[in-house]
């Protein structure tokens, strides 16, 4: 998952799709098909272990996620469900595998790196968090509690 990665991709390559609100778009541990680009609305990232689920981020408009497992390959390491009505726009597996192979072998490299860092730091901070008391947003933790019920 980015969580500022703003520069919108060339739109000639992509569908647009508009999904409603509390939509999951995928589950962790799935495997990884494509990234999205968020043209507008938002999502909810969240993770679910033992304690249930634990709500990482909110992603808005211009933001991309989904996009590590492009890159390394490994499952979903988090779940993703729309907010309200959001309007995305999926980056297929083959763009992304075309620009990381045609990449410098050290740049291509230094990606996997960062990506293996991302998914530890976020296990080890998840691992850290008791519950999701502390989240601000009561939004997220309300759509987290709908799933459980839907």
């Amino acid at each position: 998952m980015t969580a500022a990665a703003k520069a919108k991709p060339d739109e000639a390559f992509f569908d647009r799709k508009l999904y409603p609100a509390r939509q999951v778009l995928f589950h962790e541990g799935d495997t990884a098909d494509c990234a999205w680009y968020i043209e507008a609305g938002r999502v909810l990232v969240f993770k679910t272990g033992p304690g249930g689920q634990t709500p990482l981020g909110v992603l808005a408009a211009g933001e991309i996620f989904g996009e590590l497992g492009l890159i390394d390959d490994a499952p979903r390491m988090a779940s993703v469900v729309t907010l309200e009505p959001t309007v995305l726009l999926p980056i297929a597996r083959h763009y992304i595998e075309n620009r990381v192979q045609n990449s410098d072998p050290f740049i291509s490299g230094l990606l996997r790196i960062l990506v293996l860092n991302v998914r530890s730091m976020t296990d080890r901070h998840v691992a850290s968090l008791e519950d999701a008391k502390g989240i601000t947003d009561a939004e997220a933790i309300r759509v987290i509690a709908s799933l459980d019920t839907a």
